[in-house]
């Protein structure tokens, strides 16, 4: 299969992993809102205030990861996937001796034709280990040798 091929659909998986976990995320705020007004409703006191600031804490907890999820979103729909590189940077879809790698967002494992691609963020130390080399390069990383076999 042809790699721009596979990178699409690495793309496609990283866009699903990330409206599932922001659906997710949406779906909690929800239910805090339903507890918080039944909070409202059902309490009085110091308990009522305690209850409120927990929901509250929770609430903003969710707020920052559907802003991160949204950051990472704008981040994948801005990157040109298609795009040729010659070196590794982000975007970039690396096959190496140790696995196959995909620098987009940190996505996990993926499986495209019986062959696994690990969706990382660029910011991640492997990532960073292997910026700015091209095919027939090596880098140490966790005391494993990666000998870059090809990208795109």
């Amino acid at each position: 299969m042809a790699q721009n091929k596979i990178k699409e659909q690495l793309s496609e998986k990283c866009h699903d992993y990330l409206n599932i976990r922001l659906d997710r995320l949406l779906a909690e705020v929800k239910g805090l809102k339903v507890s918080s007004f039944e909070e409202t409703k059902s309490s009085a006191g110091d308990k009522f205030e305690t209850g409120r600031a927990m929901i509250q804490q929770e609430m903003d907890k969710l707020d920052r990861q559907i802003s991160e999820l949204k950051n990472q979103k704008a981040n994948l729909d801005y990157l040109d996937i298609l795009e040729i590189r010659d070196s590794v940077q982000n975007g970039s879809l690396v096959y190496t001796n140790q696995g196959n790698f995909l620098i987009a967002i940190a996505a996990g494992k993926f499986e495209i034709d019986d062959v696994s691609f690990y969706a990382i963020s660029p910011e991640s130390p492997i990532a960073m280990s292997m910026k700015g080399k091209v095919a027939g390069e090596t880098l140490k990383f966790l005391n494993k040798e990666y000998v870059i076999e090809s990208l795109s």
